[in-house]
């Protein structure tokens, strides 16, 4: 049996079928977005269990998805659901720039760099956590 291809590379093909230019800068920026992916188990799913991240997200995992929920949206409803924490903590910080409106642009970048901190320190907390 022929091993599954990913989506993006079928993709791919089929755009080169029908439209070989606006593939080729695809696969250019797609080989490009690979090569910019964090190495190694940073990329990962958490082990089964949980966290919190900063105090209003909760991060749940079940050993393969990560489930992000935030607590003042309805009772504290899912968010949405990750295979990576890339993924998730851009999201996270996406989510509550939206919501914590700030009134300057040195706001905005200090509360990214806040919210970057706040994520690295809770996700290698729990990486420790699961791992002893």
């Amino acid at each position: 049996m022929k091993p599954r291809r990913s989506d993006s590379s079928d993709f791919i093909d089929w755009l080169w079928s029908c439209e070989p230019d606006l593939a080729h800068r695809v696969q250019m920026r797609y080989s490009h977005y690979l090569t910019m992916q964090p190495a190694g188990g940073d990329n990962t799913a958490a082990a089964a269990g949980r966290f919190i991240v900063d105090g209003c997200y909760r991060v749940e995992s079940d050993g393969v998805n990560m489930f992000l929920y935030h607590h003042a949206e309805r009772d504290g409803a899912l968010l949405s659901v990750y295979q990576t924490p890339v993924g998730l903590f851009t999201d996270l910080i996406s989510h509550s720039i939206r919501t914590r409106k700030a009134d300057s642009v040195a706001e905005f970048v200090a509360e990214i760099t806040r919210l970057a901190s706040v994520c690295i320190k809770a996700w290698s907390a729990y990486k420790a956590r699961s791992a002893g």
